[in-house]
């Protein structure tokens, strides 16, 4: 069995923000016998940074250690490299799939061209959290019970607005027509998702620490996403540090034939692939 832990990074709700120009989804997939290490391991790891940070550090938030804000404010750039590192550091030693994808709001906003009114309704934050879920099927399939069974995964977010909870909550339990048209050849039960464990859970980031790796995941990917897309960078380097953490994480992401399968009747991972950036579609 797997838990699997995901963040999103560029939500803007239904408005516009220059300053977030995608939605990255972003996670870890964790096997339940390393879980309980793992998380005690983090914690270990927190304590670690806030002697790096020296000030108290509850949480890890990847904007405020990347731009120095919050507890990371009094840091220099050399500190907060080396929380950096350090964090990769504990990430690539563990080996855990990173499971990522995008969805360019300008892009989003433009996709009229894909003949589906209820897809074409919902927000692009439950769109990209069922794409989550699909790609874990894809990802965890077997086709025996047996080995099924050990490939089960549960599937946790941070916390949303209610409204948003529902609708992904409702997605995975019951997925439409389009959304399982990604699955084909990759489900042994018909409309349903048998690798996810009933649907999807929603716990704070102080709740359920390692949503608190994605979030470091989420920002990272998000960055990238948006200078692959020609934004500039928020202050000199910004590209040559971006480059150094992602190449490092690339070796964990899985493979991208998960993510946007090709083949006939894949309307709806073409779709998601039109609306990615370049940076997790190359």
């Amino acid at each position: 069995m797997f838990l699997s832990y995901f963040d999103e990074s560029g939500h803007t709700g239904q408005g516009r923000d220059s300053n977030q120009p995608v939605l990255i989804v972003a996670g870890v997939v964790i096997n339940t016998y390393r879980a309980p290490k793992m998380s005690r391991d983090w914690r270990s790891l927190l304590d670690e940074l806030q002697d790096i940070a020296e000030r108290p550090l509850p949480e890890l938030k990847g904007r405020e250690l990347f731009r120095g804000d919050g507890s990371w404010k009094r840091c220099t750039h050399e500190k907060r490299a080396e929380a950096r590192e350090l964090i990769l550091k504990w990430l690539t030693s563990r080996s855990h799939k990173i499971i990522a994808n995008g969805i360019v709001h300008e892009r989003w906003r433009n996709k009229d061209h894909y003949n589906c009114t209820e897809i074409l309704q919902l927000e692009p934050l439950v769109v990209a959290c069922l794409h989550i879920g699909l790609i874990i099927q894809r990802f965890k399939h077997a086709s025996r019970d047996g080995e099924l069974n050990k490939n089960r995964t549960l599937l946790v977010f941070d916390r949303q607005s209610k409204e948003s909870q529902n609708q992904i909550a409702r997605l995975l339990a019951n997925p439409p027509e389009w959304a399982m048209s990604f699955v084909e050849g990759r489900c042994s039960e018909e409309n349903n998702l048998p690798v996810l464990i009933d649907s999807a859970y929603f716990a704070d980031s102080m709740q359920a620490p390692l949503i608190q790796v994605a979030d470091f995941l989420c920002f990272i990917l998000q960055r990238r996403a948006s200078l692959s897309l020609g934004y500039e960078e928020r202050f000199a380097g910004e590209q040559e540090i971006i480059n150094s953490v992602t190449e490092q994480l690339d070796k964990l992401m899985i493979n991208r034939s998960y993510i946007y399968p090709s083949g006939p009747n894949r309307s709806f991972a073409r779709l998601m692939e039109s609306v990615a950036p370049p940076s997790l579609t190359r």
